[in-house]
């Protein structure tokens, strides 16, 4: 859906709760690709995707594109607390 310069990463979390905040309207572009399905939220200064969101009776929910959060991507810290600790070695022998 979006070129791999743009690096887009989703991540959704069924038991939270996510809150956009634009805070300069002209920032953000709502786009619908050809189901029309979902609001695509797009940085009108870099082009970056930034969530989709799809409207629902029951409530609208979202995924968001982790690379644009401040501080990096959570995804880094959920691997560590739920990822299996590793010992590499190389074919030198070389520890990591």
């Amino acid at each position: 859906m979006f070129c791999r310069a743009h690096g887009a990463s989703t991540v959704s979390d069924p038991n939270g709760h996510l809150t956009i905040r634009i805070a300069e309207p002209d920032s953000a572009r709502r786009y619908r690709f050809g189901l029309k399905t979902a609001d695509f939220l797009i940085c009108t200064r870099c082009g970056v995707y930034v969530a989709a969101v799809l409207p629902d009776p029951g409530g609208a929910v979202a995924i968001v594109n982790a690379n644009t959060f401040e501080g990096g991507s959570p995804r880094r810290a959920r691997r560590r607390a739920d990822w299996t600790p590793v010992t590499v070695i190389s074919p030198a022998g070389n520890e990591k």
